[in-house]
């Protein structure tokens, strides 16, 4: 991720949370087949995918850089893990942490 290159956020997070930003990431389990499911899903949608293509380990890696970045934002984040993309049932969870946000 970036190239193992550190960046610093803060000045941009400064800004966001002016704006009252936040941070929804959604991760998928980190199983080969999954993953491999969520590939052959783009594949079908973007055919093109084809020339970045990685393999499920690769994906799974870089889910784990993802973890561990977020965790240091200041920025307020929710993490939802599902089992497909697109997953429906996501959405009311999704829109009742970002309303119950606006309230605090």
């Amino acid at each position: 991720m970036y190239q193992k290159k550190e960046i610093d956020y803060r000045k941009i997070e400064l800004e966001l949370k002016k704006l009252r930003c936040r941070i929804v990431l959604i991760t998928l389990p980190a199983d080969k087949k999954i993953i491999q499911n969520r590939i052959n899903d783009r594949l079908r949608l973007y055919p093109h995918y084809k020339k970045i293509l990685h393999q499920p380990d690769w994906y799974i890696k870089q889910q784990k850089e993802y973890l561990k970045e977020i965790k240091k934002t200041s920025l307020p984040y929710l993490i939802v893990e599902t089992n497909k993309l697109p997953d429906d049932t996501l959405t009311n969870k999704i829109i009742n942490w970002i309303n119950d946000k606006k309230n605090k």
